[in-house]
């Protein structure tokens, strides 16, 4: 279905009849890492052009595997207690909460959290200055030093729709040409 989808952008995009909107999402990668080794990696989408500070509500698209264990958005969005994404578009960082108690005390101010209420289910990250974390349902503490946050390489059907539109073009510039020397 999204092939079709996107087919249908890139012809219509070749067509001329539509602007180029038809990009709906922006993919970001994440990587939280300790000594240059992933604790944590995943991806986060919201639709191209939002900006500001997002929030989990603000996603298409949400992954997180730390531990061992996968959270996505349908995972996280039901989740109640020390819930926290905020992603700022135009500095590129997960800014830290202002205030927030972990369950074992205030002082752990989360670059991204979700957890259940009873604390066996989701994942809590501190902020870069206490550089610890959580996985609930393992009990699996580490730490790291680094978050990275980087743009997503396009997907193939991002590649193929626009090959098809630059086709499409094409065939366009060479069919208008044909008409006018015979015609």
């Amino acid at each position: 279905m999204a092939a079709i989808k996107d087919f249908v952008c890139a012809a219509t995009l070749a067509a001329g009849l539509v602007s180029t909107t038809c990009a709906t999402a922006t993919t970001m990668e994440f990587v939280y890492s300790d000594a240059g080794s992933p604790v944590a990696t995943g991806f986060f989408s919201y639709p191209t052009g939002e900006t500001g500070v997002l929030n989990y509500g603000d996603l298409t698209e949400f992954s997180i595997t730390v531990a061992g264990v996968t959270y996505t958005l349908a995972d996280v969005l039901p989740l109640t207690d020390y819930v926290w994404f905020a992603y700022d578009t135009a500095a590129n960082v997960f800014n830290i909460a202002a205030a927030s108690c972990g369950y074992d005390g205030c002082g752990f101010y989360p670059s991204l959290s979700a957890i259940d209420s009873v604390g066996d289910f989701g994942f809590f990250f501190t902020s870069a200055a206490v550089n610890e974390g959580l996985e609930y349902s393992t009990a699996t503490y580490f730490s790291f030093d680094t978050i990275a946050i980087t743009a997503s390489v396009p997907e193939p059907s991002t590649w193929g729709m626009l090959s098809a539109g630059f086709a499409g073009l094409a065939f366009l510039g060479f069919k208008r040409g044909r008409k006018l020397r015979f015609a």
